[in-house]
């Protein structure tokens, strides 16, 4: 059992913690020494430990989104009327409907009579200052009471959700944000989202709802929602969605974190029993969090690595160092790598979040499909490993043999961790020559010069 820690600090302007870099996403040299194998067996070892590490990042993201659950129904329970109003000074709506009258004209370029309703945008939050997106659709209805109540009930959450973020920022080694943006949308079509799109990159959209495509767009049917919706997760669980491409922020592919909010209780004059009325969801960036994976790169032995996959073989999470050696150096001119104004990966340098769209099955360097179907059958929480596995790396002529060493999850999520270890690297790591005739103590000083390297 390994134990991972986040050291938290307060900030002296804010008031908002600050995390110091996890252990999980820190390259330690003394680590990487210990990951040094000589046989398959310490190599399974080495995939077990890592593997638990991986896994306890993600359980920490499951142990958000859950607690902004609990935090949320609690708020709600301790006093039903706390919401019923401005929250602070710095957010003045008494109702959803306000929020039209924050349009932006001049960055809009509209004429100063007009609403984010006249834009098409629905009800957003458009001003300068905004911490956070607030949007709520022209289209959908929640399953009981009004947009009103619908918009209402979420609020809570506004004081939460910076914390949590902050908590993840400036992670790994290279300084990278573990979470990009926290969020919650309704069944009635209200949804808050932090951080604000104001502190994206530039290009980016001006708003959730300019991500959207306007005030018409609904949440229901999207890839990153209907995971989580009663007809497809009827146990209520907090669970991960596929990667996919963000809508939200330009060209970066990401996996979420969510977990269904169902309602019983009193709330604005209504009266809800195990009602479902929206979704809570953190958002992941894959670049990111292959940064996990960065201590199995030529640490086992050279040539060693390891890509995190679900039980389909599609890539969870995959470093740059791993894309280089097994995909393509551009990615293709498929249809599914261009979304106008958002995303533009056609005959690009192959990056990590390239893979979501081209899984480990599609490449035809190695017998990918026939690994995958040796796992059909191995049990949840099972490790070993394979004897032999032949890979043309990109830009080698001839196959290199590999052992795969692997552990499938038992808990959290179906996914397995396979990490690859050259076979002729692992027979010569501890590759000692005694040339006589040299007293005994020489050989023996040669075997620890040779074992430490």
């Amino acid at each position: 059992t390994t134990t991972t820690t986040t050291t938290t600090t307060t900030s002296e302007e804010n008031d908002e913690p600050t995390a110091t870099k996890n252990d999980i996403f820190t390259i330690n040299a003394e680590d990487s020494k210990q990951f040094k194998i000589c046989n398959v067996l310490g190599g399974v070892d080495v995939t077990r430990f890592v593997s638990t590490k991986v896994r306890s990042f993600f359980a920490s993201a499951i142990d958000d989104v859950v607690l902004s659950r609990g935090y949320l129904r609690e708020a709600i329970m301790y006093e039903n009327n706390m919401i019923n109003g401005p929250l602070s000074d710095e957010d003045p709506f008494e109702s959803y409907e306000d929020l039209q009258y924050t349009l932006n004209h001049e960055l809009r370029n509209r004429m100063p009579s007009e609403t984010t309703l006249d834009a098409d945008l629905g009800y957003i939050d458009d001003r300068t200052d905004r911490r956070m997106e607030q949007f709520v659709n022209t289209v959908d209805y929640p399953h009981l009471g009004t947009k009103e109540s619908d918009y209402q009930m979420i609020l809570p959450l506004k004081q939460l959700f910076p914390s949590l973020l902050e908590r993840k920022k400036n992670q790994t080694d290279n300084g990278e944000d573990l979470y990009t943006a926290i969020w919650f949308t309704s069944w009635g079509g209200s949804a808050i989202y932090y951080p604000s799109f104001l502190s994206l990159p530039p290009g980016s959209p001006l708003s959730l709802a300019d991500a959207a495509g306007g005030g018409n767009y609904s949440f229901r049917d999207q890839v990153f929602v209907t995971p989580f919706q009663p007809e497809a997760n009827s146990l209520k669980e907090a669970k991960f969605t596929d990667p996919y491409v963000d809508p939200g922020q330009v060209g970066l592919s990401i996996i979420t974190a969510g977990v269904p909010f169902y309602f019983t209780g009193n709330f604005w004059g209504n009266t809800y029993d195990d009602t479902f009325i929206g979704t809570i969801g953190i958002d992941i960036p894959i670049s990111s969090v292959s940064y996990i994976l960065k201590n199995l790169e030529d640490t086992l032995v050279k040539g060693s690595f390891g890509i995190l996959v679900n039980s389909n073989f599609s890539t969870i999470v995959i470093s740059e160092f791993v894309v280089k050696r097994l995909y393509p150096e551009r990615t293709g001119m498929e249809e599914s790598r261009y979304i106008p104004f958002t995303y533009d990966r056609q005959n690009k340098t192959y990056l990590p979040s390239d893979t979501i769209l081209q899984d480990l099955t599609n490449l035809t360097n190695a017998d990918w499909k026939g690994l995958h179907q040796n796992f059909i059958n191995v049990p949840r929480g099972d490790r070993d490993y394979i004897p032999s596995f032949n890979i043309t790396l990109t830009g080698d002529n001839d196959p290199t043999e590999f052992y795969v060493m692997y552990e499938r999850w038992k808990s959290l999520e179906d996914w397995i961790l396979l990490v690859f270890a050259p076979i002729s690297e692992v027979e010569q790591a501890i590759d000692v020559t005694l040339e006589p005739p040299l007293p005994s103590k020489h050989y023996s000083l040669i075997l620890e010069k040779n074992k430490e390297s």
